[in-house]
């Protein structure tokens, strides 16, 4: 049978850095999109305490 262990893709890691960098960066940017909407609403908060 042809499995990834015999053909030795599991050894081959060359590319493995950019496919993980290409998985990952929608969860980055939703986070990184999170707290950014976090600290501006925080921010709005204080200003309008600060108002009242």
């Amino acid at each position: 049978m042809f499995s990834p262990w015999r053909l030795g893709l599991a050894k081959d890691q060359a590319g493995s850095l950019s496919t993980v960098t290409a998985l990952l960066m929608p969860a980055l940017m939703a986070a990184a999109g999170l707290g950014a909407d976090t600290l501006h609403w925080t921010w709005q908060q204080q200003i309008m305490q600060r108002q009242a």
